[in-house]
């Protein structure tokens, strides 16, 4: 099952999942997802409209500036403004749980949590957890920000270390978070056998699909990818690079269908999202109510009696 954009809520996948259920979570380098959060949901835009003698080309500076003050003026309107890493894993701060605890809590319940800025080495390795096979782990970068209008774009290295430093100071629960997962991703690494040998192999095979999927498409024979120590022969085709081309939401509505095609066809069960969408209204979580209304599709097959 594929979640996107969706908060880790224990008691709401419990609901719904049947136990034994591996999870894989994904995450990445602090300040450039906060980067990524302060162009795509527009944070300088709703500063600008409300102090709009400030410079948009220079707004992510006058933010890490002095982030607390608009924070504090856009309260509760402000929760990906801070550590919002820790925010989709689900954790509010309060006095019963602490960062540390709550970072334990998650090493226990994802088999893995892929660090974005290792990519290749994380699938590498979750493909040997979970005893994948390389053409599983083939993928294709898409929808990347560009940051305009942000001062991104022209940032130099001293300006950008400035920045990082400002974040870190404000947002420093994340970084915590982030570079427990970085370390155990890199000490497990660490003591896999020949993983150096397997992530070379798979990086050429990356490029080699890369390669094949950029031509036009429609003249393509399918390209055998010989056997090597960590994979079978394969082959890459056009249908392949549909899959990796296409959206996420497409991909996932792909899967829907799929999904509900198959479900139509087995008499003895019924649909039921009740119980899912009670378990998620009763949360403890104080900012999860909120989220109620958007879950479109939450549905289990419960027998009939």
């Amino acid at each position: 099952m594929q979640m996107l954009h969706h908060m880790f809520i224990p008691k709401l996948w419990n609901s719904f999942l049947e136990p034994g259920y591996k999870l894989v979570g994904v995450i990445r380098s602090p300040f450039v997802h906060f980067q990524s959060v302060f162009n795509y949901f527009g944070i300088a835009p709703r500063i600008l409209a409300e102090f709009p003698s400030l410079d948009n080309n220079t707004m992510f500076d006058t933010y890490l500036d002095d982030p607390e003050l608009y924070y504090n003026y856009f309260k509760g309107r402000n929760h990906l403004w801070r550590n919002p890493l820790l925010y989709d894993f689900g954790y509010i701060k309060n006095e019963q749980q602490t960062v540390e605890s709550f970072v334990e809590f998650i090493d226990k319940q994802f088999s893995l949590i892929i660090i974005a800025d290792r990519m290749d080495e994380s699938l590498v390795l979750l493909r040997r957890k979970l005893c994948w096979t390389t053409r599983d782990i083939l993928i294709m970068s898409k929808n990347k920000s560009r940051f305009r209008n942000l001062g991104f774009d022209v940032v130099d290295d001293a300006r950008k270390l400035r920045q990082e430093a400002q974040y870190r100071k404000w947002s420093h629960d994340d970084y915590l978070f982030y570079e427990t997962f970085l370390k155990k991703l890199t000490d497990e690494i660490a003591i896999q056998p020949y993983f150096e040998e397997e992530l070379q192999i798979y990086k050429r095979i990356k490029e080699i699909t890369l390669i094949y999927c950029n031509r036009s498409m429609g003249v393509n024979k399918p390209l055998k990818i010989e056997k090597t120590p960590f994979n079978e022969e394969f082959f890459i085709d056009e249908q392949l690079c549909d899959r990796l081309k296409s959206s996420v939401n497409s991909y996932i509505l792909h899967h829907q269908r799929k999904y509900n095609e198959t479900a139509k066809g087995v008499s003895d069960f019924e649909w039921t999202k009740t119980q899912s969408l009670e378990i998620f209204s009763k949360a403890d979580h104080p900012l999860q109510l909120k989220r109620v209304g958007k879950i479109k599709i939450i549905r289990r097959l419960k027998p009939r009696g």
